[in-house]
């Protein structure tokens, strides 16, 4: 399964890319869901600092996942 989860600590929040097979490759539903993410913390005045992380130990992101936006 690939997506973007979103955790929030205190004022910080953090956005896990989670699509480890592929290297986190950016799908079309992940950049929607990065967008529905950022929509959020933008209005939420609680929130002070955006941490974008990812899953897998190869690679943060290898970019678009090229198959998906066929």
């Amino acid at each position: 399964m690939s997506g973007v989860r979103f955790e929030q600590r205190g004022r910080i929040a953090e956005l896990r890319l989670d699509n480890p097979a592929k290297m986190n490759a950016l799908t079309v539903e992940m950049l929607g869901a990065l967008s529905t993410h950022l929509e959020r913390i933008e209005r939420d005045p609680a929130i002070a600092a955006v941490m974008l992380t990812a899953e897998g130990d190869r690679a943060f992101c290898t970019g678009a996942d090229i198959n998906g936006w066929g």
